[in-house]
């Protein structure tokens, strides 16, 4: 289990932070406050995901063992679980930051 960012207790799942992204949040059962893998790690999981993916494809032509397609998932597999170690998970606020900007009063504005 891993830590929630607002309540620092460990009630997040390696499934629900691997599932984790700014558009599908996490919610932390406890506190119910959103959180979100790292931007760092989304960048990681995704060009690592590409490498391993086009470069077991060319491995399989090069060697002409089509049982190496095996290592693909497992390295995937792998490439989820380091990023799941080695990244933290972000907390999210109730509201995004252009809601905020337009949320502030105006100045210029009769009340």
């Amino acid at each position: 289990m891993y830590t929630c960012p607002h309540c620092l207790s460990p009630t997040i799942s390696g499934w629900r932070k691997s599932n984790s992204a700014l558009l599908r949040p996490t919610r932390c059962p406890t506190y119910r406050g959103k959180s979100r893998i790292s931007g760092w790690g989304l960048l990681v999981s995704s060009l690592g995901s590409e490498v391993l993916l086009w470069g077991g494809l060319v491995v399989v032509l090069l060697l002409g063992n089509p049982y190496a397609l095996l290592l693909i998932p497992v390295s995937l597999v792998l490439l989820g679980s380091i990023v799941n170690r080695t990244f933290p998970l972000v907390p999210i606020g109730d509201r995004m930051l252009f809601n905020n900007v337009l949320d502030r009063p105006r100045d210029d504005v009769e009340r």
